[in-house]
């Protein structure tokens, strides 16, 4: 299923009223509608049965980002997360041992942190966070496991605007859009709608990074932003 919060149509409106027989686009806001988010992930839970079904078991030693404490703990049994797909730049990994993340967390992580929050999921997974980056013994069982965290993942946030983690998510936290073009013609008020999410996706550096590509082939349900939009797949 995909879902997307804007359809591609050209809306001209009449500035005295008059009904024109066109088809209307939705007008985008600067801010994320979150409760589109949570209908999204509903509906997938109430229609979509074993199709979007977590299908797996959760990862051995798995560790998340308890979006409550903004502290890396074990996860619970059966936990409920989400999961982080961006790309790091030239922004070099913390460390897991950082007791108090919020200070160092770039705009991406701090971004999707407010996503959870936002739809009631307690749990954050983020890999340079959650896989300590300083001991290979440990990186290199996490990143065996990579198929079940993202697979297992309640939901994969998909971060394709930017080129570095510190681009932020588009429509959280004041992380602005890029706006819809519109232009008065007279009598009317012409709306352009927004481009394609794939198109925009396809010229992301997301879309341009191996591990990156793997993130999205495994997981179930994503959530993308990009820099005019946000939507829904499964």
């Amino acid at each position: 299923m995909f879902i997307t919060n804007s359809q591609p149509y050209l809306t001209l409106k009449s500035k005295s009223g008059k009904k024109l027989p066109t088809v209307d686009v939705n007008i985008l806001s600067q801010e994320i509608d979150f409760s589109a988010v949570k209908t999204w992930l509903s509906i997938c839970d109430g229609s979509h049965g074993h199709f979007c079904s977590r299908g797996e078991a959760q990862a051995s030693g798995l560790m998340v980002v308890n979006c409550t404490s903004l502290r890396v703990e074990p996860a619970p049994i059966d936990c409920r997360y989400i999961a982080l797909s961006y790309v790091w730049g030239d922004d070099s990994p913390g460390s897991i041992t950082n007791p108090l993340l919020w200070p160092n967390l770039p705009r991406t992580v701090r971004d999707a942190i407010q996503v959870c929050r936002e739809i009631n999921v307690q749990y954050l997974w983020v890999d340079r966070y959650c896989i300590d980056q300083e001991n290979d013994e440990t990186k290199l069982i996490q990143i065996e496991q990579m198929d079940r965290i993202y697979n297992t993942a309640h939901c994969v946030i998909i971060a394709t605007a930017g080129k570095d983690a510190n681009a932020g998510l588009p429509g959280v936290n004041g992380n602005s859009r890029l706006p819809q073009m519109t232009a008065d013609v007279g009598d009317y008020y012409l709306i352009s709608s927004v481009d394609h999410p794939r198109t925009s996706i396809k010229q992301s550096a997301w879309n341009s990074r191996g591990w990156t590509f793997q993130e999205g082939v495994l997981a179930r349900r994503k959530l993308f932003f990009t820099e005019s939009q946000m939507f829904f797949e499964c």
